[in-house]
């Protein structure tokens, strides 16, 4: 069971970050913007594991727009160069999630496990 918590995108939001999603300019499994979220922790493959050791990966927070597979790198830093990457504003999160993924061969499918609300 691969586990990772995260906060979904409001959806005015997730529209916005679909409009950088371009099928035609990169050879690459494109995400789903149903799926979007900030990855907030990936806890990993908990039926392995004795416990939910932490990640040990640096925090980098991010929305998976695509997975680039075999695509050469140098292909994949031009769409990055040439990407008209608006800035977002900001938004409030009222909560976070507890995802299980499960691969698939269409892609990776997130099934929320549990909610935890936040308060504040």
């Amino acid at each position: 069971m691969r586990l990772f918590t995260a906060i979904d995108l409001p959806d005015g939001f997730r529209n916005e970050v679909a409009g950088l999603q371009a099928p035609s300019a990169l050879d690459a499994r494109w995400t789903d913007p149903a799926q979007f979220h900030v990855t907030l922790r990936f806890i990993g493959d908990a039926l392995e594991r004795e416990g939910l050791s932490p990640d040990d990966r640096d925090y980098t927070p991010h929305v998976t727009l695509a997975r680039v597979g075999d695509t050469a790198p140098e292909t994949v830093h031009a769409f990055l160069r040439t990407a008209d990457v608006p800035s977002f504003p900001a938004f409030q999160a009222d909560r976070f999630v507890l995802y299980e993924s499960t691969l698939t061969s269409d892609g990776a499918v997130y099934d929320p496990q549990a909610i935890y609300p936040l308060n504040g």
